[in-house]
């Protein structure tokens, strides 16, 4: 309801006053000139009653236009805009040249809750306050009058880019109370019907982001880490292939060198640790497992650990053996060689005094070829196959002199026939 203007109220009186009078002068006709004296006094009453109907309408009037003057009651807010080369204030210094002239502010209406300290805004933005940025790296604005006293607004800064925004609530007046609210935002609460001043401070920052990579597939595993310099100090990553679970990134990082490690995972081997923040590469210590990152303003690093997964290996086992001579006497100094069919690998022993050798630790479910060479022996039985399962502690190689006269017998000639064609 809009109270009315003085004009308009001396005429709402003037026709109560008409319409009493004329009610009297319809009674006058209508009564017997023995009545005149009641007649006067019903019209004296009647005049009493509209004119405490008339009071009360005019002090009705009145309270809905003081009500009306008090919600019209209006604020300005003033945002002061402070540069440092950190997020201490103790710390501020001239504009670098990355930094905007001009850094833009909005401002939203709605209620807050300071409990769970969640501002909801009643509609989109109310306003848009544009801050210039002097070469001491400082700004101010104000603004006029027109922001409603007694109501709830947030002030959100439009953040450049490479920089991170620290609302000041500590250093700010006016309203009943201020908050931070979401990042690079004050809250204030019941402004005043005067100036209200927001303080918010710019300091540089990078990005980090620590990726988990794990080969030869995907993994459940969890991998712990410890961090310097970045919050949190502590966090685990797993590869299970969905990138909520395998990164953790650090927004607003100060600027300056920070350290992530990696604990030892069993079962798990660091093969390669690579930081990269998009134009330049670093390699990670993988003895210590840690990176170390020299953070400058607006740089997004990428360090990514990749683990290998160490398959089971299966217990070594023993092969050793005597080589001897067909007369029964050992063979000293005669070399043995095992080859590995499977990884193209040999290895050679020479035997001792007594003829024995031995190859400790060879991989289990290999296949080996075992050959023996002493000078002035042939031997029948040599390059022997053998699909190792398990220790062979007993082998045995006999040797047989070259002038020995077996090489006459049967035994020598079976042997040459097998292994030369006859014409």
């Amino acid at each position: 309801m809009n109270p009315l203007d003085g004009k308009s109220f001396a005429q709402f009186i003037s026709r109560i006053l008409v319409l009493t009078n004329c009610e009297t002068i319809n009674t006058n006709h209508l009564t017997s000139q023995k009545n005149e004296v009641k007649m006067k006094t019903n019209n004296g009453s009647k005049f009493f009653t509209a004119a405490i109907f008339s009071g009360i309408l005019l002090l009705a009037l009145f309270g809905i236009s003081a009500s009306n003057a008090k919600a019209q009651t209006l604020g300005r807010l003033t945002v002061d805009k402070d540069f440092c080369a950190d997020n201490n204030n103790n710390t501020c210094n001239g504009k670098p040249a990355s930094f905007p002239d001009n850094v833009q502010f909005t401002v939203e209406q709605g209620t807050f809750d300071e409990m769970t300290k969640v501002f909801t805004p009643d509609g989109g933005t109310l306003a848009n306050i544009s801050v210039d940025i002097k070469q001491n790296a400082k700004g101010s604005t104000t603004t006029g009058d027109i922001f409603a006293a007694g109501a709830t607004f947030r002030v959100c800064e439009v953040t450049p880019p490479g920089f991170a925004s620290l609302p000041r609530p500590g250093t700010t007046t006016g309203g009943s109370n201020q908050f931070t609210g979401d990042a690079g935002c004050l809250v204030i609460t019941n402004i005043n019907s005067g100036n209200n001043v927001l303080k918010f401070l710019n300091f540089p920052v990078g990005t980090v982001t620590i990726i988990k990579d794990v080969l030869n597939g995907n993994s459940t595993t969890s991998f712990d880490f410890t961090a310097t310099g970045l919050s949190p100090s502590s966090f685990s990553l797993m590869d299970t292939g969905n990138s909520s679970a395998d990164r953790i990134v650090f927004r607003n990082v100060t600027l300056g060198t920070k350290t992530v490690t990696e604990a030892l995972t069993g079962g798990f081997s660091l093969t390669d640790l690579t930081c990269t923040n998009g134009t330049t590469s670093t390699n990670g210590n993988i003895t210590t497992r840690t990176a170390t990152i020299n953070v400058q303003q607006g740089d997004n690093f990428i360090c990514t650990f990749t683990n290998s997964i160490l398959r089971p290996t299966a217990a070594g086992a023993d092969i050793s053996g005597r080589i001897i001579a067909n007369t029964g006497r050992a063979i000293s100094r005669a070399t043995v060689t095992v080859f590995n069919t499977n990884t193209l690998e040999s290895r050679s022993v020479i035997t001792n005094r007594y003829g024995y050798f031995g190859f400790q630790e060879m991989t289990v479910g290999d296949f080996y070829l075992i050959s023996v060479n002493s000078k002035g022996y042939w031997f029948a039985t040599n390059n022997q196959g053998i699909g190792l399962t398990e220790s062979l502690t007993e082998l045995e190689f006999i040797g047989i002199p070259f002038n020995n006269s077996v090489f006459g017998t049967s035994i020598f000639n079976d042997v040459i026939k097998s292994k030369v064609k006859q014409p």
